[in-house]
């Protein structure tokens, strides 16, 4: 009887550990880092055999989603990144910047400023009515032996990430900020700290969320408020199992 009673209560106290584990590792993220070393590259996924999309410069700040025991995180798409789509998956909508996909087979192929990739990833699978932003197009083949085609250059959709080594970044709270010298003229009326000309225009920010594009759009996503999860989607191989899987997958016969 003491034996079961022992086995019973340290079986609790592994499954609460277990939990209290999972817990705080989900609420650690996001957060933000920045790169600290020169030519700092983003790949496709969570390894160098992935092509490399987009190389970026030291002090660069990013957001942390994903991190995979081999170190890898997954972080937001900058504003420079893209992903593309086959024209043939997608159909124009009132808005000249907006395209609404069509059919069933539509993938986000992982875009790549570096040397085009003998052949392309993806990441996601996009759903029939879903609408992408459009930054461009060209002619290209996604896979050796592939039809060459006119691909749509869209914004990341949500849940699409890209890939870096923790070796390259340092977290932002061990970052050192040293405040630039300026001449401050506090203005009392109003209680302003006036710090000279300001930016005043707006940035594109490459990442878009499905929730502002699809707002009349029920795509059935089974991640609720959580627009940064990926979505269920299907594919070759599985990253990271948590709050939901990411998945990349390479030839698409479609």
């Amino acid at each position: 009887m003491n034996r079961f009673l022992i086995t019973s209560t340290l079986a609790c106290v592994i499954l609460c550990a277990a939990a209290s584990l999972a817990s705080d590792y989900e609420s650690a993220f996001p957060y933000r880092v920045q790169t600290v070393t020169v030519d700092v590259r983003l790949r496709c996924g969570p390894g160098e055999a992935f092509y490399v999309t987009e190389l970026l410069n030291r002090g660069r700040s990013l957001t942390v989603y994903r991190q995979t025991a081999s170190g890898w995180l997954a972080v937001r798409p900058t504003e420079a990144s893209f992903s593309l789509v086959a024209a043939r998956h997608a159909r124009r909508t009132e808005d000249q910047d907006v395209m609404a996909i069509v059919g069933q087979h539509a993938v986000s192929w992982v875009g790549s400023d570096d040397a085009p990739p003998d052949e392309f990833k993806w990441q996601l699978r996009l759903k029939s009515g879903e609408r992408v932003v459009v930054i461009g197009e060209e002619q290209l083949q996604t896979y050796p032996g592939g039809p060459r085609e006119l691909h749509y250059r869209i914004a990341p959709p949500a849940g699409e990430f890209r890939w870096i080594h923790e070796s390259d970044v340092r977290h932002a709270s061990q970052i050192k900020v040293i405040e630039p010298r300026v001449k401050r003229d506090i203005q009392l009326t109003d209680f302003r700290v006036v710090v000279g000309e300001l930016e005043t225009e707006p940035r594109r920010d490459g990442f878009v969320a499905r929730k502002q594009l699809n707002s009349t759009t029920s795509t059935g996503d089974a991640g609720g408020d959580d627009e940064l999860a990926p979505c269920g989607i299907t594919g070759a191989i599985v990253l990271v199992p948590v709050n939901g899987v990411a998945v990349f997958g390479g030839r698409h016969n479609v």
